[in-house]
């Protein structure tokens, strides 16, 4: 039987007749199903529900799905000879442009009244972005996904309506170049573009994560794979029991992979396999006789839910911002539940009452349509326009809420020396570190080198200015921790073990500062850390985690100010951070290290903690990360605490 297969699957490929009969463009149920697996998990996901700490990939399976239709479509277009790259456009202008229009009409309504002059300007340049579909592109210069800046972003997830766009402008034309020469050489395309795609973005996954993420060129593989199984060319099983198996191990790979993933994972690269190929054995195992799964699938709820699934997906991110924005802290059980019930009923009506209509409306000539089209986007960007170049609309706060408005948007490069000194690994490689400038050594002066990722580079300018007589030289980096053979970023984790490797080998220090975002799981590669430097550093600083809010401070600060509920900065309080400073604290009390509780020198033992320094401005101005001033306040009372006594006693500070 395997050998009846094989050659079923060789003749299928080696068939150069013109594409007919083999494509099925029938409406199958199963297909919305798996649309309800893919857009539910992405909603749980960035609702924060814990059972689904991988929910974005069902993005990746939203890629199988519309490769395998959109290609599908395309090839009965191309055998009927009605193929038309204007009547392409069309479609995919009734699909996605009204329920896009009114979410971007909504964004930037509900933007006026809730976000501060930096963020509504940002929302109408990534609304620009958007309308233009290079939002992926934008988002990538502009941020990272699984960054917390970019939770507070209402058109985040436009980032995958761009990726496909960007496809969709350049596929219809390779697929009506290849197409008359049959099978073959579609087949041929599809696995030779697919696989330079993917082992590209495997390798651009360990270079720079970002550019594998958003970039088309990286992800193109994904809606390929989709566009293959359109060829109908596989085989189909006698044998009822291989669709069955293949498409609940389908169903058990996307499961698995919202299960297990996490935002810290290189992703996507080689494990974004598990998610589409999963997608795909679903796909292909309900183009056989029904299975369990496609049986499922065809249920009336989940079909529902596929079939209001694009305007699920344009309109939960939306709600679920301005709900975390207004609430100033992170959701709870039953938000969440609200947020949810809120956003389906709103997609459902979307659906009904925007998608549908115009969806219906083919008596509408295809100029008057493509008019229209061209006619909302350039309404759209001119409208996204006015907050940019009104920088905001500052005019509707006070000058005392602007002020801490203002460190919402914090300009860190010279405080951190980011780019130089501080690298950040999403968008940098380790040769962009200066080494001439981060690690000179002053023969007059005690030599401190601070080590560590953001958490660390924040202090560098406060403990430069604080420890007189101290040359502090700074090895910063995003992406991993600074400890001796860590994980993480590869940027991060290069610099990291050169330094603690060769350059406290090779050059004398006083001192070493270690610092950053720790939790109790590094607590042995730390100790390890400390141990292999005791014999080439006298003294040894560890800096403790610091105290953490559900969002920026420096907003949470300026929305009090605005009228909001004075409690709302200790209700956002990150609770357990000061369980994990007394984890570090017990735990290395015994090793050669000075332990720094960063936390306990901004909060006191009764709970509060200070979130302002004398002139007023915010101590930190995203969840943690401390300004120049907060990074100076907490150095002092270090010093003044004693805890610096070595870096200031040769100067008597």
């Amino acid at each position: 039987m395997a050998v009846h297969h094989a050659m079923s699957l060789l003749r299928g490929f080696l068939n150069t007749d013109p594409i007919g009969e083999s494509v099925t463009t029938a409406y199958r149920p199963d297909i919305d199903g798996l649309r309800a697996v893919a857009v539910l998990p992405v909603v749980a996901y960035h609702l924060g529900v814990p059972l689904a700490p991988g929910g974005f990939v069902g993005v990746d399976v939203f890629f199988v799905i519309s490769g395998y239709l959109i290609t599908g479509i395309l090839l009965k277009d191309l055998s009927n000879g009605q193929f038309s790259i204007a009547r392409f456009y069309e479609r995919r202008v009734r699909r996605l442009f009204p329920a896009f229009f009114a979410v971007m009409a909504f964004t930037l309504a509900v933007g006026y009244g809730i976000l501060f002059p930096s963020e509504f300007e940002a929302l109408g340049k990534n609304m620009i972005a958007a309308i233009a579909f290079v939002s992926n592109m934008y988002l990538y210069e502009t941020s990272s996904y699984f960054a917390g800046a970019a939770e507070t972003n209402p058109l985040l997830h436009t980032w995958s309506l761009s990726v496909e766009e960007q496809f969709y402008l350049v596929f219809p034309l390779l697929l009506l170049a290849t197409f008359r020469f049959g099978k073959l050489p579609l087949a041929g395309m599809f696995v030779g573009l697919g696989a330079v795609s993917f082992l590209l973005s495997v390798w651009m996954v360990s270079v720079r994560q970002e550019a594998a993420f958003y970039i088309v060129v990286f992800r193109m593989w994904e809606l390929l794979l989709g566009s293959f199984l359109a060829l109908g060319i596989l085989p189909r099983f006698s044998w009822r029991l291989v669709p069955e198996a293949l498409a609940l191990l389908g169903i058990g790979l996307i499961g698995a992979s919202v299960w297990f993933y996490h935002k810290y994972i290189d992703f996507p690269g080689l494990l974004a396999l598990a998610p589409c190929v999963g997608a795909a054995l679903v796909i292909y195992g309900g183009s056989h006789d029904r299975t369990l799964v496609s049986r499922v699938l065809s249920w009336r709820i989940p079909v529902f839910i596929g079939l209001i699934s694009y305007s699920l997906y344009l309109w939960h991110w939306p709600i679920i911002v301005f709900a975390q924005l207004h609430l100033g802290r992170a959701l709870e059980a039953g938000d969440m539940a609200l947020i949810f019930v809120v956003s389906l009923a709103v997609s459902a009506l979307s659906w009904r009452y925007i998608e549908q209509p115009f969806r219906r409306s083919g008596g509408t000539p295809r100029k008057k349509v493509v008019v229209s089209a061209a006619a909302a986007m350039a309404a759209g960007i001119a409208l996204a326009l006015v907050p940019v170049l009104a920088a905001g609309f500052p005019g509707r706060f006070s000058s005392e809420t602007l002020r801490l408005a203002a460190y919402i948007d914090y300009d860190d490069r010279d405080v951190y020396r980011r780019g130089t000194c501080f690298i950040d690994s999403h968008v940098q490689t380790a040769s962009e570190f200066d080494d001439g400038t981060c690690l000179a050594l002053a023969p007059d002066k005690r030599n401190y080198l601070l080590i560590g990722d953001s958490h660390g580079a924040h202090l560098w300018q406060a403990l430069a200015e604080e420890l007189p007589g101290t040359n502090v030289l700074q090895a910063t980096a995003s992406g991993c921790k600074p400890v001796i053979e860590g994980r993480g970023e590869r940027a991060c984790t290069d610099i990291v073990n050169r330094v603690l490797d060769r350059f406290t080998k090779e050059n004398r220090l006083d001192g070493i500062v270690i610092s950053a975002r720790w939790s109790p799981e590094d607590l042995p590669d730390l100790r390890r850390t400390i141990d292999f430097l005791a014999s080439r550093v006298s003294r040894i600083y560890v800096m403790g985690p610091i105290v953490e809010y559900d969002g920026s401070l420096a907003r949470l600060l300026a929305q009090v100010e605005r009228g909001g509920d004075a409690r709302l900065v200790e209700e956002a309080r990150r609770r357990g951070r000061a369980e994990v400073d007394a984890v570090l604290a017990a735990a290395l009390a015994e090793t050669p290290a000075t332990y720094v509780s960063t936390y306990r020198l901004l909060c006191a033992a009764d709970g509060r903690c200070a979130t302002r320094t004398a002139d007023g401005t915010p101590v930190q101005w995203d969840y943690g990360h401390l300004t120049g001033p907060g990074a100076r306040m907490v150095v002092m009372n270090a010093v003044r605490a004693g805890r610096f006594s070595g870096a200031s006693a040769q100067t008597g500070g």
